[in-house]
């Protein structure tokens, strides 16, 4: 397409349900492809099978129209490697923040709390990067409720912090 009817709101999503026919039929092959968006994790377990995985997969995607970055992709296999923002690392079969993804949350920590008063939009974006960790970070779940009850609209904790301001 050259242009979107409705607008580029809806570009996501319907970006993912072109591609979504595409990897179930890569998954039918099978082979093990996790997609978020345009950001493609093919999963194999050795490094001959990840080879020729990848291959097909991108000849697939080439074949239906779609650009390879050859700069931004990583083409060969690899058992650490940085994806959506995690470091996979499976020879510990562990997820790491990136330190770039760490930074980022720890300098929106440090300026909030060098405020003497916080917005609601600066509290709002590090509640939404703090649950984007919940996959990665054990316990950020239970880190962030507080900050979630207390932006919830009817909090109690809320409702007197604005009271007494």
């Amino acid at each position: 397409y050259m242009a979107m009817p409705f607008g580029l709101s809806s570009t996501p999503r319907t970006f993912t349900k072109v591609l979504a026919a595409l990897v179930a039929k890569i998954r039918s092959i099978p082979i093990r492809i996790l997609c978020y968006l345009d950001d493609i994790l093919i999963l194999s377990s050795s490094a001959d099978q990840g080879h020729r995985n990848t291959a097909w997969v991108s000849q697939s995607l080439q074949k239906h129209g779609f650009l390879i970055n050859e700069v931004k992709s990583h083409l060969s296999p690899s058992t650490r490697l940085l994806h959506l923002g995690a470091i996979i690392d499976t020879n510990v079969n562990m997820l790491f923040l990136s330190p770039e993804r760490k930074g980022s949350i720890s300098t929106l920590i440090e300026a909030i709390r060098g405020q003497n008063k916080a917005s609601l939009a600066d509290l709002s974006k590090l509640l939404g990067k703090m649950i984007s960790c919940i996959n990665i970070v054990p316990w950020a779940r239970l880190h962030s409720r507080s900050l979630q009850w207390f932006l919830l609209p009817s909090s109690e904790g809320r409702q007197k912090f604005l009271t007494n301001s």
